[in-house]
């Protein structure tokens, strides 16, 4: 158990078994309970409040501290103990929510590559990432992340964009495209000109953004931060003022206790961070509490379909046959992209296996990236991809089926096209949960 969760569990602990005393009728215990917690309480609270009086800054934590002390000076005890109770409580949710700021962006940074293969001398080494320098060339093979921010010079891939954009899909990454650091190449093979490495990176940037967002203050943090500075003051300079009036110590202290706004002052910190690190928890980037404060006056939200009101992952819907049976297209395009890694074969293989069709290991298979896959089994050729690999292949697709093509790419679906070495025998409707 942390330090800081053990300094709360403690007088908290003690605070119910003093609780516990007074229903029971021993009231004794009870204040002496609540006498233990203050102390215990009141420590960490006077720690951060001469602190900030060495640097010249009369904090909220001050006037806890007093109206803690003032409390005891009156024999309140529940209420001494409470009011340095709920303040370092408060203190606590806000560091938690700091935490899980700081361990959702430590998993951001796990994500970066550490490695890059460079082409130096007509060899392919291995070098970490701190040695890459703008220009150097980088290859980027199947399955592998892309560690630098760049353009392709040379070969065809398709990359999962996942990590920058949020789309599900690859997109075919040909020369003269950008790639970006921390995205996956699924298929093929690239050769890519470094242009930003390092913290130069686009993702390195959002880290920093992540990084940042906590010290853009909404205005009511701002003014809450401000009033607090003033407040305090303020209210020991009215006690004193009453003090010298009334010459009633109790009345002076009283008007302390109850003048002490510790919950005011925390909440909005309190939300605001708490806000800020659920939401980078769940992938979503606030620019900062002034953003979040911005938000409560939108009308209307647009959002990015896929990946975002969708999940993200592709789902076989429709399968029709213009040649064959439903059953027997599936168990072709299954046993036709089994080794391929890309999202929507995944969808095939899995659709294959949910309706317990049985599938073929192919004798051949190609992934020609950005269009499909080309396999051989049973002394057959067999195509599984977009219009274009049909098409290159030299076989005409009729009207009809280009006809059903439109309706159910207008309707949402990606449609996957079946094909043997003459003509197109089925398609497959998916789209996104």
């Amino acid at each position: 158990m942390r330090k800081k969760e053990l300094k709360l569990l403690i007088p908290t602990i003690i605070i119910i078994l003093g609780w516990i005393c007074k229903l029971t009728g021993h009231i004794k215990a009870f204040d002496i309970m609540m006498i233990i917690a203050s102390i215990i309480l009141g420590y960490e609270v006077a720690k951060s409040a001469f602190t900030s009086l060495r640097y010249g800054v009369i904090s909220i934590n001050l006037l806890v501290f007093i109206a803690a002390l003032g409390g005891l000076y009156l024999k309140e005890y529940w209420e001494s103990a409470a009011v340095t109770f709920l303040f370092v409580f408060g203190s606590y949710l806000e560091a938690r929510a700091l935490g899980k700021t700081r361990d959702a962006l430590a998993s951001l940074i796990k994500v970066a590559p550490t490695k890059a293969n460079l082409i130096r001398d007509n060899k392919i080494i291995e070098v970490d990432i701190d040695e890459v320098q703008v220009g150097d060339v980088v290859v980027v093979r199947p399955g592998e992340k892309i560690p630098i921010d760049g353009i392709v010079i040379k070969g065809q891939g398709a990359v999962d964009e996942a990590t920058i954009t949020g789309e599900s899909m690859p997109r075919l990454k040909e020369p003269g495209d950008k790639v970006y650091s921390t995205t996956i190449n699924t298929e093929g093979y690239l050769e890519v000109e470094t242009k930003n490495v390092g913290e130069d990176t686009l993702f390195s940037k959002i880290i920093y953004m992540v990084e940042q967002a906590q010290e853009r203050k909404a205005n009511t943090q701002r003014f809450i931060e401000s009033f607090s500075r003033y407040y305090t003051p303020g209210i020991i300079l009215l006690s004193i003022i009453t003090l010298l009036i009334t010459r009633d110590l109790r009345l002076a202290i009283t008007f302390l206790v109850i003048a002490c706004p510790g919950a005011l002052v925390i909440s909005t910190p309190v939300s605001i961070v708490s806000a800020i690190g659920n939401a980078a928890k769940n992938g979503i980037i606030v620019k900062g509490g002034s953003s979040l404060e911005k938000a409560g006056k939108v009308n209307i939200v647009a959002f990015d379909k896929t990946g975002t009101l969708t999940k993200g992952k592709p789902r076989v819907y429709k399968i029709k046959g213009f040649a064959k049976e439903e059953n027997q297209i599936l168990g072709i395009a299954a046993s036709c992209e089994a080794y391929s890694e890309h999202p929507l074969a995944k969808a095939i293989t899995k659709k294959a296996a949910q309706e317990n069709i049985n599938t073929v290991k192919p004798d051949y298979f190609e992934v020609v990236v950005g269009q499909g896959v080309k396999a051989e089994f049973n002394n057959q050729n067999y195509y599984v991809g977009s219009v274009r690999l049909i098409e290159n292949q030299g076989i005409v697709i009729p009207q009809k089926i280009k006809d059903y093509i439109l309706k159910e790419e207008e309707s949402g679906y990606t449609l996957v096209l079946v094909a043997n070495h003459t003509e197109v025998i089925g398609a497959l409707s998916i789209r996104d949960e």
